[in-house]
């Protein structure tokens, strides 16, 4: 298979029309007649995961976070650029599916939703297919234990939980950057929302408003949905393998 025949099949699934008009899907380097044999599948397109593609025999990564996304007036050595040279040197393309794998019916907050237990799932925004987070139910339990339980099935370094409730049975959950949804989650009932990037502000507003955040870390969040990204892309007929997951940055005192 080529890389413009896997793009094809895949685009078949997951439309780049799903994604939003400010994203940078499909693919972003690489050559389209290179043979696909086996893929990695990473959050991030880093040296890390390039290097490790290109050792495990993988020429094309599909990755969830754009390594171009602004315009790059020039490709140089640098922190921006030296992935997307060793990508090149290496014979490693790189596609992305990014928003159009979050409002996706099988994406990531679907995904994210089935593991901590929520039934009867609806979308918080439509778009697409589907659209933006999911809102489900669950047995009414203490926040702190819920996040509990996500912390533990999407395996997070920590978990923050913001406001205050006996129980919560409504839940929100977008996966990323989603602190400035909590509006749409308050509206659809949603009791707690988990979600990752909530500034100072939405926090003390969406307490007010009587909705409980459940913040974490963006990257693990996302990381927790690439083993069903790769099991997805492995339905294309092609062998798959996820790349390990790369540490937080930094450390917390």
């Amino acid at each position: 298979m080529k890389v413009f025949e896997f793009a094809a099949s895949l685009e078949r699934l997951l439309p780049l029309s799903w994604a939003y008009d400010w994203d940078n899907c499909g693919l972003v380097v690489g050559s389209r007649s290179s043979q696909v044999d086996r893929v990695a599948v990473a959050l991030e397109a880093d040296l890390g995961s390039i290097r490790w593609a290109a050792e495990n025999q993988c020429s094309l990564l599909v990755v969830h976070h754009p390594p171009i996304f602004k315009p790059m007036s020039r490709i140089v050595d640098d922190a921006v650029g030296y992935p997307i040279i060793d990508a090149i040197r290496l014979g490693v393309s790189i596609y992305v599916c990014h928003t159009n794998w979050d409002v996706a019916p099988f994406g990531a907050s679907v995904v994210l939703g089935k593991s901590l237990g929520l039934c009867g799932m609806v979308p918080l925004e439509a778009r697409g297919e589907w659209g933006l987070g999911v809102m489900g139910d669950i047995d009414p339990d203490d926040p702190f234990k819920i996040m509990w339980r996500a912390k533990a099935s999407w395996g997070l370094s920590w978990a923050r939980v913001e406001g205050s409730r006996d129980a919560v049975g409504r839940v929100a959950i977008c996966a990323g950057s989603g602190g400035d949804i909590w509006p749409l989650a308050l509206e659809a009932g949603a009791e707690l929302l988990i979600t990752a990037d909530v500034k100072y502000h939405s926090i003390r507003d969406a307490n007010s408003s009587g909705l409980v955040l459940g913040v974490v870390d963006h990257g693990e969040m996302e990381w927790a949905t690439m083993d069903a990204l790769s099991t997805f892309l492995r339905g294309l007929g092609v062998e798959t393998l996820v790349a390990p997951r790369a540490e937080i940055p930094g450390v917390f005192l």
